[in-house]
């Protein structure tokens, strides 16, 4: 018995054999699985989907730069501020000072 399998409990104990059975079979083979699954393979997808994805891609990652351009200059704006409140404050002066 595992050291650890005592933290477990009972319960625990009576699903190691299943699992451990589980495990020693190795992968699964399309012989063994069920008629529904066994024939079942990915969809490749086709040139002009890959194309229309790569435009869509393209088009996203475009309006995510300009977005981030943006943003950027204005997170660079609010740690400009905070960069001057937190000098302010060491230097003991009042936030209002100017």
């Amino acid at each position: 018995m595992r050291p650890d399998a005592i933290r477990y409990g009972p319960g625990y104990l009576a699903l190691a054999p299943a699992a451990e059975s589980r495990r020693r079979r190795g992968p699964t083979d399309a012989a063994t699985l069920p008629a529904t699954t066994a024939g079942a393979m990915a969809q490749a997808a086709s040139p002009q989907a890959i194309a229309e994805y790569r435009r869509k891609l393209r088009e996203y990652q475009e309006a995510r730069a300009a977005f981030e351009q943006e943003a950027s200059a204005y997170w660079n704006s609010i740690a400009e501020k905070r960069r001057g409140r937190n000098a302010k404050r060491r230097d003991r002066q009042s936030h209002r000072a100017r």
